[in-house]
């Protein structure tokens, strides 16, 4: 009996957002599981709770071309969805931000499949049993689906732990912290409008951990944790209303040095210099309740 391997969630992934951007409607749910066995897909359909957003998450290393290849994927993001206040605080502390609809182009696809294994370009070191973390290893690109209620935080790690760092803010003063990770605090908020806006706010953690009293979502119960102490960078949040399929993409800028931009989006295991990107698609959101239907355009991924 042969047994046929399966591709790795994080090809399916970037197979998906890249036709699923195109379709403008679907989604791809990525698990901690094994692959699923009897020939059963991993594509399939999120499934939503009640009050949740569906949203894809990638991590994704940026080419080494320098500003060539800035220049290529900045001229299909819309920058002007950011408050141009916010917008010209975060370039100011190396960061910029802006929104990705419709199809993606072309240095975004580059970006998020830097082996082509997903548009034909595979050379002859392709490893078909290769795991999700050995190609995020090797390509720098790792995804993940999750599901958010609104004003619910969830914590994505940014970098790994300086255990010194100098960081420089825009009115050129500096601080000094020890043991500091640059960590995203995200958030999905409903509009007055009825639809959503994804807000990603920088946090510093520094220190040890110790023992700190916190509440619960209630704010009645209180509890003990162990945490470090948190910095909340609010005045370089990057926040931006989405439809389904569009796109919240945040860098650094190529000369962020010792700014906030640098310790937020450097990327690990490279030469220096080489950044990393963040990209939050928003896949689904709950049922509205004047059309008792998700707002996802009703389709789902399957296997043909």
């Amino acid at each position: 009996m042969s047994v046929r391997s399966k591709p790795p969630l994080l090809l399916l992934a970037v197979a998906g957002l890249c036709a699923a951007l195109a379709a403008g409607c679907s989604t791809l749910v990525l698990t901690d599981d094994e692959p699923t066995g009897g020939g059963e897909s991993p594509l399939r359909a999120a499934l939503s709770s009640a009050d949740a957003v569906t949203l894809d998450i990638f991590w994704a290393n940026l080419p080494a071309e320098g500003p060539g290849f800035d220049r290529r994927l900045w001229r299909f993001v819309q920058e002007d969805r950011i408050d141009p206040e916010s917008r010209g605080r975060l370039m100011q502390n190396g960061l910029r931000a802006g929104v990705v609809g419709g199809a993606p182009p072309e240095a975004i696809v580059r970006m998020l499949d830097p082996l082509g294994k997903r548009r034909g370009e595979t050379g002859s070191d392709e490893s078909p049993t290769e795991t999700d973390a050995a190609l995020g290893e090797r390509t720098g690109v790792r995804a993940r689906t999750t599901q958010v209620r609104p004003g619910e935080p969830v914590v994505l790690q940014a970098a790994k732990v300086y255990d010194r760092a100098i960081v420089l803010h825009a009115d050129r003063s500096g601080e000094t912290y020890e043991q500091m990770q640059a960590i995203y605090s995200l958030e999905v908020h409903r509009e007055t409008t009825g639809g959503y806006s994804v807000r990603l706010t920088p946090e510093l953690h520094t220190g040890e951990p110790r023992s700190q009293w916190v509440r619960d979502e209630t704010s009645m119960i209180a509890y003990q944790r162990m945490e470090r102490e948190k910095r909340a960078l609010d005045d370089l949040r990057s926040e931006a209303p989405l439809v389904v399929g569009e796109m919240l993409l945040v860098t650094s800028l190529p000369d962020s040095a010792s700014r906030v931009g640098r310790y937020f989006h450097e990327a690990e295991d490279s030469p220096e210099g080489r950044r990393k990107a963040i990209l939050i698609r928003l896949t689904g959101v709950p049922p509205d309740p004047a059309f008792g239907a998700g707002r996802d355009g009703g389709l789902a991924w399957s296997e043909r």
